[in-house]
């Protein structure tokens, strides 16, 4: 099974990613251990800090309808790699 880890990319990621940490979206029952596992099977890089939070999801409103919805909430991780590796996919 492959691990679903997605980059995010925004504004704030893109300047994180020229200080050397890179942001990521997973799923919630990914650990820390298995994060980092998983940027080495997809990625092929070496994670030395990993750092999460969970983004609760929002409640919007449907202008059309008027009926109230929850986005989905997600992990968001923020890791720094090994010194001489980067990843071509904030850049």
């Amino acid at each position: 099974m492959t691990p679903k880890i997605y980059p995010v990319k925004t504004e704030k990621t893109f300047k994180l990613a020229n200080a050397g940490i890179y942001t990521f979206a997973t799923m919630q029952e990914m650990g820390k251990s298995d994060i980092i596992k998983a940027l080495k099977e997809v990625y092929s890089v070496d994670a030395v800090q990993c750092t999460s939070l969970v983004r609760k999801g929002k409640q919007k409103r449907n202008p059309l309808t008027r009926r109230v919805y929850t986005t989905p909430q997600y992990k968001k991780v923020y890791v720094r790699l090994v010194k001489g590796q980067s990843l071509d996919l904030f850049k």
